[in-house]
């Protein structure tokens, strides 16, 4: 029986240690915190203490939330370079356009440049009475390109074969183009 009442104190006493213990970790343990109110109540509730002692779980927060603010800070920026970086890849396709455009509107007048040279030889070797009939039919642009394309020796046929007033018109176009 003694034994009996010592097994019972033990396990009393036991009890009794386990509420004190249990009792000091509440009473000194960490305090409640606010619930969150806002995206930054907690935040600005932690920066308050900062002078204090902070727990390991509260400076993980403030942390946490700093990183979070830096986080923001970088997206907006990224999508700000995003935006900017579209428009210059739309700035860029549209000159890279113009200047295919442009390309091919040359390629078309060096193609033309070359027939009108060409045609310019061919009309540079015929005689003068040959030569007028001809003339006399092109529009002035036209007279005036073949003109442009002949050597210095082929040029007077050229006004040679028109009318006075007709090669003085065109001579003006080629001063004052």
């Amino acid at each position: 029986m003694n034994i009996l009442k010592w097994i019972l104190i033990g396990f009393f006493s036991f009890v009794v240690m386990v509420g004190l213990v249990l009792g000091v970790m509440i009473y000194f343990g960490p305090k409640k915190t606010t619930p969150l109110k806002g995206k930054h109540a907690q935040s600005a509730a932690l920066k308050k203490k900062k002078g204090k002692n902070l727990t390991a779980k509260e400076r993980l927060l403030i942390e946490l939330e700093q990183y979070k603010v830096k986080t923001d800070s970088m997206k907006n920026r990224l999508d700000s370079l995003s935006t900017l970086s579209r428009k210059q890849q739309n700035k860029l396709q549209a000159q890279a356009d113009e200047i295919q455009k442009l390309t091919i509107r040359l390629k078309g007048k060096a193609s033309k440049a070359a027939r009108a040279k060409d045609l310019a030889k061919t009309l540079a070797s015929m005689k003068l009475k040959s030569l007028a009939p001809i003339l006399n039919k092109l529009d002035d642009q036209t007279v005036i390109e073949l003109y442009r394309q002949m050597n210095r020796a082929a040029r007077k046929n050229i006004l040679l074969g028109l009318s006075d007033k007709r090669a003085a018109k065109i001579t003006q176009k080629l001063i004052n183009p």
